[in-house]
């Protein structure tokens, strides 16, 4: 599927902005940038990490990863629009 050349560029000018907050939170955080891939992959293989507390980080490291390749990320936004209209219809039912 081709999209519009637009597109890549938002979704370019969207990275600069989650890297930059990423590095915002892991300067906070006291984390290095290798540490927090170490600690992603550990979270994507179902180790404990201590960056993320919850037990529930598998879905927010693939979220991320998604986030970083345009193709990945234009599906998970797509998936994320479908659900939302789902949403609304279903809603929209019930009243």
């Amino acid at each position: 599927m081709e999209h519009k050349l637009s597109y890549g560029n938002l979704h370019g000018h969207y990275l600069n902005i989650f890297e930059g907050l990423l590095g915002d939170f892991l300067l906070a955080e006291g984390c290095t940038f290798g540490s927090f891939q170490a600690q992603c992959q550990d979270a994507l293989d179902d180790k404990y990490v201590a960056l993320f507390d919850a037990h529930e980080h598998h879905g927010f490291v693939d979220a991320l990863l998604a986030s970083m390749d345009y193709s990945r990320f234009f599906a998970l936004m797509v998936k994320e629009c479908r659900r939302q209209e789902a949403e609304r219809a279903t809603g929209a039912r019930r009243k």
